[in-house]
């Protein structure tokens, strides 16, 4: 697209009537400039502190809750 994102569409038969979206984000420690070095991990572990709508710790358990899984799981 135009504003740099690209996007792929792959047919998809089961389970059917559904759709699954991916969204990835060149923003991790490998992107960063010198002058950001650390900034993006950072960034990680404050999300994990809990915000408005997730009490510290909650972000982990909502993630599993809908079959999700934080680190390597």
């Amino acid at each position: 697209m135009p504003n740099g994102l690209t996007y792929y569409v792959r047919a998809n038969g089961w389970p059917e009537k559904r759709v699954e979206l991916r969204l990835a984000i060149r923003a991790g420690s490998l992107n960063e400039d010198d002058d950001q070095r650390g900034l993006a991990h950072f960034v990680e572990h404050m999300a994990f502190n809990g915000s408005e709508n997730f009490p510290p710790g909650e972000v982990v358990r909502y993630f599993e809750s809908i079959g999700r899984g934080s680190g390597r799981t």
